[in-house]
C-alpha cells in the first residue's frame, strides 16, 4: 500500500486509502497516512479518540475527554486502576496534579477546590484533597 494523500489513510485489512480507520484502528496523521491499531507515544504524545478514528494530541480529545497513557486511549475517566487523575492543565491522567490544582480521591480528578461534601481539606505538600490536616506547618504559605 503506497502512501495515502491527506485527508485519507491507509487500511491494513482492506489495503485501501480509506477516510476513515474502522476495525479498532486509528488514523496517524505522519508521514505514511496508516491507519494504526494503537497510537504512538513518540515522536508525539498521542492517543486513539473514538469519537474521530485518529490519533490525537491529549488537548485534542473529543468532548473534553482526557489521554491515558496506560491504554493510550481518549477516556472520559481515568482509570482507578492506574491511579491517576484526570488533569485539565494537560488533557491527560496524570499520577499527580500540578499548583493550582489538588487530587480528589472522590471524582478522580484535579481540582482548584477540594469538594465539602464528602468534607476534604487542600493539602499544599502533597497537593491531594485529604479528610485530615497532617499538621501545622500545612498551614503555613
Amino acid at each position: 500500500l503506497s502512501v495515502c494523500v491527506t485527508p485519507l489513510f491507509g487500511d491494513p485489512y482492506y489495503k485501501k486509502c480509506v477516510s476513515r480507520c474502522y476495525n479498532k484502528t486509528y488514523g496517524l496523521a505522519d508521514s505514511a497516512r496508516q491507519c494504526v491499531a494503537t497510537c504512538p507515544s513518540t515522536p508525539q504524545d498521542l492517543y486513539s479518540d473514538d469519537n474521530t478514528y485518529t490519533c490525537v494530541l491529549a488537548t485534542a480529545c473529543s468532548n473534553s475527554m482526557f489521554g491515558d497513557s496506560s491504554t493510550r486511549k481518549c477516556v472520559p475517566f481515568c482509570p482507578l486502576s492506574a491511579n491517576t487523575y484526570a488533569n485539565p492543565a494537560n488533557q491527560k491522567c496524570t499520577s499527580t496534579c500540578d499548583t493550582p490544582y489538588f487530587a480528589d480521591n472522590s471524582t478522580r480528578k484535579c481540582v482548584n477546590t477540594c469538594p465539602s461534601i464528602p468534607s476534604l481539606f487542600a493539602d499544599s505538600s502533597s497537593r491531594k484533597c485529604v479528610e485530615n490536616c497532617p499538621g501545622p506547618s500545612s498551614f503555613a504559605d
